[in-house]
């Protein structure tokens, strides 16, 4: 079919003013699809569907003249039959066949053809006309040989989850079919579709589950802790010291109740799948494809079964939550980094770039499915069994910028111990978060001891009154209370974070400006509570939660946040600082174990266009039990096997297969003996909040925008496929994916509709 390489003539084709159409009908044996007969006929109105969401893919109704004998549908020697599935193509007259201006279109014969699937006949009439018989049909895929049409109904109540094997004895043993097996074992044997026809894509044979060390003493593993590689062939030493042979670039420690790894495991279902009698394949399905998540199952043109992962962009992929336009090639390695997913040339499609082939397009985004307020809850529990919330928090809206130091020393005092220190007075010219006031002057205590650096908040402080002078705020008597501004210490500590006094470049975590503000609405309420003309949507859950993760006063004890730090990280802006201090080690070595995480991403970012303070907060929320991480923790790239018995692997020649398969593919790995198995703990895990939010953020940072084009009929078109659209009237250009077609025959000129969502897809 060269022509259908042929886009110009195509072109001319759909477009030409006087079109005649023909049906061709390939007789199939209802069993084998055996070719038993073609027979054509002219078709005197006809319509037809494709919807990619559902099932059943493909239907149409077609009015016809066929021969008298063809009309006598109720004959099963009929070509036109219950017992008969039907191939059916649409066929257009060449309008250019024979005529001498067009002779390069002559070799593509007569009538160009074009396949529209393979059919059940689920209904069918003929009525005697002059002509000939004028049979009208009802067709719909294959799918209708699941579903329960023709079809597809199970004859007792099934468990699809196991199977029963018995011997020559009649003893048996129960076997745990994979689940592709049992997708393959459902089509064919209460479907009756041949395994030659079944083509099950994307579904592994093993699945990984996640283990925990269950161990009371520490694990040691021989990977190397930079990340730059690891051994072909991982060991592992139970010891409470990292064993002194390893370099001292190698060797991870987990301990009990940490995650370390994967156990490999057959992908069978996950409890029982029993259908009853009367259940139809397709529900079977159903279950398994919600199970699966992002799958769908159809029949395609050529009458073949698919089950895979939906190829859309919208459900499948990993997006970072921004990528920066001002890089070069930021997309294109966002693509390479598996970001966005690439969709292969033969789906892209350019037919509606320009507007030659649309007769009436309408356009319409939905401005509800813009989001950018997102949080997501969760449930855990703590080491006593009590449930605890987790939840993270995403915002587009605009961040406060951090306090900067602008004032320094006031002299030399005791502090508590008797020490000689430095008393710096700073004050700081801070921020506030809702941008109105960008000169609130906070004023802050500390006492340097010259011995050991250590800087002490003074929380009993008296308020303190500031001017201006020389281009500083310095403190100002309180008998002068007519000049300056006046502010309490206790209600703006805790104090700045390990960075010298007086250092312009000294800062907060912006979180930490937001969590004063929030105490500054609530301690300025008479009656505790917040007063709502100056509070954020993040002051409740800040109050709540900020000082389990962030407190740059708990300087003391060896499990201070700031002695937890010591030797971890360096700001490069500050080698001598420790700029993590202050945070608890969680926030980076294990963000798992946080119960609480605020991230905004700002309104001057490219997708702020949709900020806060922009269109107001349009907030998505999930509560889901089943999560109970904020993070996803970082797994080692650790599989786990049993070595086989000498039993049944007497010289070792299982045992070498599966390590040169791991081997092969640099999969590192450990072997455990029969009696270290219960070392490991299977850890069930729903997702997280994370994912749950980056998720909900691809899908609700566009408009969602649906297309209808009303479009001279383009027969080779399909679903799921991506076409990019321009109209400068509507002021539209992007890519959108094909989510239906409907195309009618008969008075007047053919029409084709179709309806496009939007997709993020760059290619």
């Amino acid at each position: 079919m060269d022509y259908l390489n042929d886009w110009e003539f195509l072109k001319k084709l759909f477009s030409y003013h006087v079109q005649e159409y023909w049906a061709y009908f390939t007789c199939l044996d209802f069993t084998t699809e055996k070719v038993l007969a073609t027979i054509s006929g002219k078709i005197i109105s006809g319509s037809g569907n494709v919807t990619a969401k559902s099932p059943v893919r493909r239907t149409a109704s077609l009015n016809m003249i066929f021969d008298e004998q063809t009309g006598k549908i109720i004959n099963e020697k009929n070509l036109i039959a219950v017992d008969k599935k039907i191939s059916f193509s649409l066929g257009l007259t060449n309008p250019f066949y024979g005529r001498h201006d067009y002779e390069q279109y002559w070799a593509y014969g007569e009538v160009i053809t074009f396949k529209m699937g393979v059919y059940f006949i689920t209904s069918a009439n003929a009525t005697a006309a002059a002509t000939g018989g004028v049979v009208s049909v009802q067709l719909t895929d294959k799918m209708g040989k699941l579903n329960g049409q023709p079809g597809g109904i199970l004859p007792a109540t099934v468990a699809f989850h196991e199977r029963l094997i018995f011997d020559a004895n009649g003893d048996y043993s129960t076997e745990f079919p994979l689940i592709l097996e049992i997708i393959n074992e459902c089509t064919h044997h209460f479907g009756g579709e041949s395994f030659n026809n079944i083509i099950v894509e994307d579904v592994p044979r093993l699945g990984r589950q996640v283990v925990t060390y269950n161990g009371d003493t520490p694990i040691w593993f021989n990977i190397n802790i930079d990340n730059t590689g690891s051994f072909p062939a991982t060991s592992f030493q139970i010891q409470a010291n990292k064993p002194s042979s390893w370099p001292a670039n190698v060797g991870v420690r987990k301990n009990k109740g940490e995650v370390i790894g994967y156990l490999e495991t057959p992908l069978t279902w996950p409890g029982e799948l029993v259908k009853k009698s009367g259940t139809n394949v397709m529900q079977v399905l159903q279950d398994i494809q919600t199970m699966l998540g992002n799958y769908e199952f159809f029949y395609d043109v050529e009458g073949t079964f698919h089950f895979r992962q939906i190829q859309n962009y919208d459900k499948t992929g990993n997006a970072p939550l921004l990528i920066d336009p001002l890089q070069p090639n930021a997309y294109n390695q966002a693509i390479q980094d598996g970001y966005i997913p690439k969709y292969a040339k033969d789906i892209y499609l350019t037919e509606f770039a320009t507007n030659e082939m649309v007769i009436s397009p309408a356009f319409s985004p939905k401005y509800d499915n813009i989001k950018n307020d997102y949080i997501c809850w969760g449930t855990r529990k703590d080491e006593d069994g009590n449930e605890l919330a987790v939840r993270y928090h995403l915002a587009i809206d605009k961040i406060p910028k951090d306090s900067r130091v602008i004032s320094s020393v006031d002299g030399s005092v005791l502090d508590w111990g008797g020490n000689l220190c430095n008393k710096w007075i700073v004050a700081v010219r801070r921020h506030s978060p809702n941008m109105d006031d960008d000169n609130m002057i906070v004023r802050y205590d500390f006492y340097r001891n010259p011995n050991n650096a250590t800087h002490i908040l003074n929380p009993t402080d008296d308020p303190t009154w500031f001017k201006m002078k020389d281009g500083f705020w310095v403190p100002n008597p309180q008998d002068a209370p007519n000049v300056g501004e006046k502010y309490d210490p206790e209600i703006y500590a805790p104090a700045l974070q390990d960075y010298f006094p007086g250092n312009s470049a000294a800062q907060f975590d912006w979180r930490e400006e937001l969590y004063r503000s929030a105490l500054m609405n609530y301690n300025n309420s008479t009656t505790g509570n917040y007063d709502e003309t100056k509070s954020s949507n993040y002051d409740a859950e800040l109050i709540a939660e900020w000082r389990e993760i962030y407190d740059p006063t708990n300087f003391s004890g060896n499990n201070s946040f700031r002695s937890l730090w010591i030797g971890y990280f360096v700001d490069p802006a500050f080698p001598n600082v420790k700029a993590w201090t202050g945070y608890t080690p969680d926030v980076i070595i294990a963000p798992q174990k946080l119960r609480y995480w605020l991230d905004i991403i700002s309104s001057d970012a490219p997708i702020g266009r949709y900020g806060i303070d922009k269109i107001g907060r349009r907030t998505y929320t999930n509560e889901n039990t089943k999560i109970n991480e904020v993070y996803p923790e970082q797994i080692l790239d650790v599989v786990f096997f049993e070595i086989p018995s000498s039993a049944n692997d007497p010289d070792g020649t299982e045992l070498y297969a599966k390590q040169q398969e791991y081997m092969s593919i640099g999969q590192n790995f450990c072997q455990l003996k029969a009696d270290q198995m219960n070392m490991l703990l299977a850890k069930n895990s729903f997702g997280t909040c994370y994912e749950d939010v980056r998720q909900a953020f691809m899908e609700h940072t566009i408009f969602n925008s649906g297309i209808t084009l009303q479009i001279v009929p383009i027969w080779y078109l399909d679903v799921n496929r991506v076409a990019r659209f321009s109209n400068e009237d509507l002021g539209v250009t992007g890519d959108y994916l094909i989510d239906s077609i409907g195309w009618n025959l008969g008075q007047g000129a053919p029409t084709m509709s179709i309806t496009l969502s939007e997709a993020l897809v760059i290619i």
